[in-house]
């Protein structure tokens, strides 16, 4: 008579040893990251979007208008709240960022592109 118990304690415990020693394999050739940030991403106050283009755009009342499809904003008014202290995205770069978004309709990752940033931020 065949104790089902103790083979099915058996088999659980072949499965659990063959997914450690895959997750170990898998481990083993892992290909290793070669930055943290990518160097593209650390440009972002030079290349960006932002400190490149908008200064630009404000010299220009009409292609600003046609571009964020709003009037000169004044961005001292503006509150200065540092909601996201990791990635050091100033509020005014995502107002900007986003009144850009919402008058292109483009895509999230282009937009992250223009403006040299990892991830479009999430309202």
């Amino acid at each position: 008579m065949v104790n089902w118990a103790r083979k099915r304690r058996l088999d659980d415990l072949i499965i659990i040893t063959a997914g450690i020693l895959l997750h170990k394999l898998r481990k083993r050739y892992r290909k290793p990251k070669r930055w943290h940030v990518r160097p593209y991403y650390l440009n972002r106050r030079s290349e960006g979007r932002y400190f490149k283009d908008i200064p630009k755009l404000r010299e220009d009342p009409d292609l600003f208008k046609e571009t964020i499809r709003m009037m000169l904003l004044e961005p001292e008014l503006l509150p200065v709240i540092d909601s996201r202290p990791m990635d050091k995205i100033l509020p005014k770069e995502r107002l900007y960022m986003t009144l850009e978004f919402l008058a292109s309709g483009t895509l999230l990752r282009h937009m992250a592109n223009i403006y040299h940033i990892l991830e479009f931020p999430r309202f």
